[in-house]
């Protein structure tokens, strides 16, 4: 009973997840370690064959094209991070929750990157990027066609990659982060957290796994509703979760991912589930289909129930902006 209500309980159980990922994630970073660790296990997959001939990662499939460290020459250039996706998406609770706004909306993310510099002694790179989220009341009757919604969210990252020749694994990648994300707006509107995370990137040849804990920086309690200093959401971790875990498959015709996110509550629980599928037009367009199932689809609504279905397009790939 001890170790169930301590793993439960909501901040320890984020705190926990991420120390597992980072323990992981260093263990794969340090060669001897690394190599004593998967010798017996690499000795057994050479002679018995691998599960998958696994190529190189398409890393911006996992929304992390940190990933591959890049060239010296392309250190304090613009880069693309985040896939880039614009969809038109339904979602009748809109309206129940403010006559205001429309069940229709156009959602679409923006993203981009700044490589800073090669970590000494690794196959790392520091960066910074930045991501936004915007919700548009484009279709809306009503005379104007306000943004309902908009996220911020830039970071500092740190990520690595890691070739293990195991169990037909083509690469591990890790990524830390420390994130700040806000909706920008004032008074009983404003949602804002500061995290930090880690992230594993697992991949097999069509197969991807990513587990992504965090833990949420704490803030200090309001004086008062009005009060402009403060946790403007103290119980975002509640319906947001402590982490998320992807499982992606991947072929030439089509990307199925499913991302699932929990409070790790055994009462109140709360979480989500998100299905993206995307289907190839030309080059690096994609037709993109997205169903999302819970809460915290954006930051004003993380304590909002949401069930959406949208339809657009992605662009997964970009050369360089800038």
């Amino acid at each position: 009973m001890f170790f169930k209500s301590f793993f439960l309980q909501g901040r320890c159980s984020g705190f926990m997840l991420l120390v597992s990922v980072l323990a992981f994630a260093l263990l794969l970073h340090s060669p001897s370690l690394a190599e004593e660790l998967l010798e017996t296990t690499s000795a057994k997959s050479t002679a018995g064959g691998t599960l998958f001939s696994a190529p190189a990662v398409t890393a911006s499939v996992c929304s992390n094209s940190t990933a591959t460290a890049p060239e010296k020459t392309d250190y304090f250039f613009l880069r693309p991070y985040k896939p880039l996706y614009a969809i038109a998406a339904y979602d009748r609770t809109l309206s129940r929750g403010d006559r205001a706004n429309q069940d229709w909306e156009l959602q679409f993310q923006l993203s981009f990157k700044i490589p800073i510099t090669a970590i000494p002694w690794t196959d790392g790179n520091l960066a910074f990027g930045y991501t936004q989220v915007s919700f548009w009341q484009a279709f809306n009757s009503n005379g104007s066609s306000p943004f309902r919604e908009t996220n911020y969210a830039p970071e500092l990252m740190a990520t690595f990659s890691y070739s293990p020749s195991v169990l037909g694994l083509g690469k591990i990648w890790t990524k830390y982060s420390v994130i700040h994300e806000s909706n920008g707006q004032g008074g009983s509107d404003s949602r804002s957290w500061n995290r930090i995370y880690g992230e594993i990137v697992l991949e097999w040849e069509h197969l991807i796994l990513i587990l992504k804990p965090w833990y949420r920086i704490p803030e200090r309690s309001k004086s008062s509703p009005a009060d402009a200093h403060g946790d403007d959401n103290p119980d975002i971790t509640r319906y947001m979760g402590y982490g998320e875990l992807t499982a992606g498959y991947r072929t030439t015709r089509a990307d199925l991912f499913l991302t699932v996110r929990n409070n790790l509550r055994e009462r109140s629980n709360f979480g989500s589930t998100q299905l993206n599928l995307t289907i190839p037009l030309k080059n690096d367009l994609k037709f993109f289909v997205q169903y999302f199932d819970g809460y915290g689809l954006s930051l004003i609504d993380y304590n909002r129930y949401s069930r959406r279905i949208g339809a657009g397009i992605l662009i997964e790939k970009l050369p360089k902006l800038w």
